[in-house]
This record gives structure tokens, sequence and C-alpha cells, in this order.
């Protein structure tokens, strides 16, 4: 399966709003916060 990337920005867009974040970073450090993914490091 394919999504174009303004598919892909759109998902970005309301995944930022929704979490009240700025950038792709803050959700990376949300996610790791909250167990979703872990960290280079394991934590």
């Amino acid at each position: 399966m394919v999504i174009s990337s303004r598919t892909a920005d759109g998902h970005v867009v309301r995944i930022l709003t929704k979490l009240e974040l700025k950038n792709r970073s803050q959700v990376a450090m949300w996610a790791v916060q909250h167990g979703i993914v872990r960290g280079e490091y394991g934590f």
C-alpha cells in the first residue's frame, strides 16, 4: 500500500494538533515517554 506525502503530512498535522505538540521530534519523545516505542538506549 502506498500513500501520498500529502496524506502523510495531513496525518502528522492531526497528531501534532491532538497532542498539542509543535514538531515530529516532540511526538517521538511523547511516544517514548508513554511506552509506545523504546528509545535508542532502551529508556
